[in-house]
């Protein structure tokens, strides 16, 4: 074996160690120097390479996830994506790094909770020399946690159950006099609080910090009509089957709902509650040098687009954003006349308070 044959075998080890090429690759390299994989210490990494597991919140989105996204990075790299939609809540999180036995490679949360988490020292530093900080929206290239889409809560409504004037805000949302049939909104408060304290009459501009209190309050006064959902997939379920009306709904539910049902079921942008996804490493994962591999391959506009097609979910990267034909970016939170309408989330208020918050809610609402 000659010099450079070598000196590229080594480069080869080092790029694996960086996740950025393959197993096959690697042990190809090993083989060439006659080395162990594991008197390199990577053994681990060797069988990580084979597999990673990506906790989503389930429905369309593992579907859209797995096309738009595990397809090609399988087809680039040879390393299975899979899909656990199961809903990867912090408390989850926090379970599995503590009893050292996570399953999740990549799970997909809420920029604020990536912030907390970080903080808590239960997930893995985004390595950003393999992801990009310049594919994301600015402000959401954070240590712990990247954007991987946006998204925003929307009234959505079945417009066979609205008359004539379909509604235009939270406050006609929450108006059972107008508007008759049951609601339904998220059970773990993000987007639905907004929702619940702008149909209750608080300004915009006097959100945050949110008044769970009144939250509670606003919601009981209507708890004969109102449902709460745990999943993405059940506020879509309850919408076609005619159990509610109308419901605080991601958009990209809604999109989706909007394509399949060819508009009876719709939504407004206006006063829609506009909230950020972060791609997460829990700490202690199998496979991290992967995990970052995949989610560098998510920035790619193309494949940002191709989950756009499917799901409707916002894109990180602005890049993809331009890309969209008028057809489909009519459909993206991101874009400039849809956005103006919305209310942004406040990721740093919801930060540190989300837990207390959320605790709060619980009671309150079972009350």
């Amino acid at each position: 074996m000659g010099i450079n044959q070598s000196s590229q075998a080594l480069e080869v080890i080092d790029a694996y160690r960086k996740g950025s090429v393959t197993r096959r690759r690697f042990l190809e390299a090993c083989a060439l120097l006659g080395i162990a994989p594991a008197t390199l210490g990577l053994a681990r990494s060797a069988k990580a390479a084979e597999e990673i597991v990506i906790a989503n919140w389930g429905g369309d989105a593992e579907r859209a996830e797995g096309e738009g996204w595990g397809k090609p990075f399988t087809a680039d790299t040879g390393i299975v994506v899979k899909i656990d939609g199961s809903g990867p809540m912090p408390g989850n999180i926090k379970a599995m790094v503590d009893a050292k036995h996570v399953t999740w490679d990549v799970a997909e949360i809420e920029v604020f909770m990536a912030i907390d988490l970080g903080k808590q020292g239960l997930l893995e530093p985004i390595d950003y020399s393999i992801v990009d900080k310049n594919k994301v929206q600015p402000g959401y290239a954070l240590e712990f946690g990247v954007c991987n889409y946006t998204y925003s809560t929307v009234v959505t409504y079945d417009t066979t159950k609205v008359g004539t004037e379909p509604p235009k805000n939270w406050v006609d949302f929450f108006n059972f006099e107008k508007y008759p049939g049951k609601r339904a909104i998220w059970k773990y408060g993000i987007g639905a609080w907004e929702a619940v304290l702008l149909g209750d009459g608080i300004a915009p501009d006097k959100l945050y910090p949110l008044d769970i209190d009144r939250a509670i309050k606003a919601a009981r006064k209507h708890a004969d009509n109102l449902v709460y959902f745990e999943s993405g997939a059940d506020s879509q379920q309850m919408l076609l089957t005619g159990e509610i009306v109308m419901g605080a709904l991601w958009h990209t539910r809604a999109s989706v709902l909007d394509r399949d049902t060819k508009g009876k079921v719709t939504w407004t942008w206006n006063q829609g509650a506009l909230s950020a996804s972060s791609w997460t490493i829990p700490k202690g994962a199998e496979h991290v040098a992967a995990a970052q591999k995949f989610i560098a391959s998510t920035q790619i506009p193309e494949r940002q687009i191709e989950v756009f097609k499917i799901m409707g979910n916002g894109c990180a990267n602005p890049a993809a954003s331009a890309m969209l034909p008028p057809a489909l970016a009519r459909n993206d939170p991101g874009r400039a006349e849809n956005l103006k309408q919305q209310i942004i989330i406040d990721q740093q208020s919801y930060a540190g308070n989300y837990d207390a918050w959320l605790n709060k809610w619980l009671d309150g609402i079972s009350g």
